[in-house]
């Protein structure tokens, strides 16, 4: 057996190294260098152990690469996470100081809007409650202060540390912020309450015109002359519901403005003095023609003479003789808003003029289509005649 086994590796050995000759040729002369099996042997080991020590010398750099690449990222993620870390707390100290801004802001724009309702309403009733729920200035200024910290430099031993004193800032800035808000929230509620009822009655006098409330609205809101009231512009904040409140107040007082200007276009004010209302609006016997026809004013009699009024301010767009009408002014008040005066005794205005609720344009007479000394009185909304009794009566709850 044994010499089985070394017959079977002799022949292997044989056949992988056989004795070789390598010949030479040199100047016709041939030689030959006679390769033995161990020299064989030998060479091939010799470059066997160069290629592996080729193949792990590869692999060891390109891993010894890899390593210094991985800690070289690691540390760069490590300061990458810091300056994260530092750039995060100069985001929420500049979004607190711009909530606290907001904060001032909408503060200084709820009370503005109390001073202007209070110039509108009776004195000393929504002012004085804004007054008793607004924070003091000293609770700006010290947001303010908390808002004055800078985060550390980058070679500070404990991030953490660092970031224990923010959290502490953070919790002071979000209660006194809180605070605030709450503050705010009350005031909002109290200025919505004092609209509403605001709004509710200049709706209810309006309506008693006769004039249909959401159409003048809008078309207030489409003419091009200008209207007052605050504007304010938010940015989406993380309270929802408070954005949405404050937006639907500016949205409610935009909406009071818009009514206040419209009263104060409606022909409101009794256009004489000293009168009885001889005729009606509406379908009558006509005193001349004596049968039904459609009466588009109502009839005031006064004495000769007696002084005729803007009924509210607005600018002339007709003076002189006008058929029927005889002598008539007609004022134009904006927003489709018209009044018409006729059969005057005499004109004391011109076209173009610009006049005041009140002032004097005419005297009563008696030209025109006319059975004696009267004020023939008109109101057109959007090329619409209306009932001017119900914005006489409506007047007498302003005026």
């Amino acid at each position: 057996m044994r010499s089985y086994i070394t017959q079977y590796f002799s022949r292997v050995w044989t056949h992988i190294f056989p004795e070789r000759q390598l010949y030479l040729r040199s100047r016709g002369e041939v030689r030959y260098v006679n390769l033995p099996p161990w020299l064989q042997c030998g060479v091939s080991l010799t470059l066997f152990a160069a290629i592996v020590w080729s193949v792990i010398s590869t692999v060891s750099f390109v891993l010894e690469d890899r390593i210094r690449a991985a800690r070289d990222h690691e540390i760069a993620e490590v300061r990458k996470a810091y300056t994260h870390l530092t750039t995060e707390v100069a985001q929420i100290q500049q979004r607190f100081l711009t909530t606290t801004l907001e904060l001032e802001s909408k503060q200084r724009t709820l009370e503005q809007l109390a001073q202007q309702e209070q110039a509108e309403r009776n004195p000393g009733s929504t002012t004085d409650k804004f007054a008793a729920m607004a924070p003091n200035p000293g609770e700006l200024d010290g947001t303010r202060q908390l808002l004055s910290w800078d985060p550390p430099d980058s070679g500070v031993d404990s991030p953490a540390a660092a970031l224990s004193v923010f959290g502490i800032k953070v919790a002071a800035l979000e209660n006194r912020l809180s605070l605030l808000d709450g503050a705010q929230s009350e005031l909002i509620t109290v200025f919505a309450q004092e609209t509403e009822t605001a709004i509710g009655e200049l709706e209810t006098l309006i309506g008693q015109t006769g004039l249909d409330v959401e159409q003048l609205v809008t078309t207030l809101q489409s003419d091009t002359a200008p209207i007052g009231g605050p504007l304010i512009l938010l940015e989406p904040q993380n309270d929802a519901h408070a954005t949405e409140a404050l937006n639907l107040l500016t949205e409610r007082v935009g909406r009071l403005t818009i009514l206040r200007n419209a009263l104060f276009r409606l022909p409101l004010v009794e256009p004489t003095e000293n009168y009885y209302i001889s005729s009606r609006y509406g379908y009558r016997q006509d005193p001349l023609a004596k049968h039904r026809a459609f009466h588009s004013g109502i009839d005031l009699v006064a004495p000769l003479g007696t002084p005729v009024f803007a009924s509210a301010a607005g600018t002339v767009i007709s003076a002189g003789r006008n058929g029927p009408y005889g002598n008539m002014v007609e004022i134009d008040h904006g927003y489709g808003i018209r009044s018409r005066y006729g059969h005057l005794h005499r004109v004391e205005v011109e076209e173009g003029q610009q006049v005041d609720s009140r002032d004097r344009i005419g005297r009563v007479g008696n030209t025109g289509r006319s059975t004696g000394p009267h004020l023939h009185f008109e109101v057109w909304f959007n090329d619409r005649t209306h009932n001017p009794r119900n914005f006489l009566k409506a007047g007498k709850r302003v005026f």
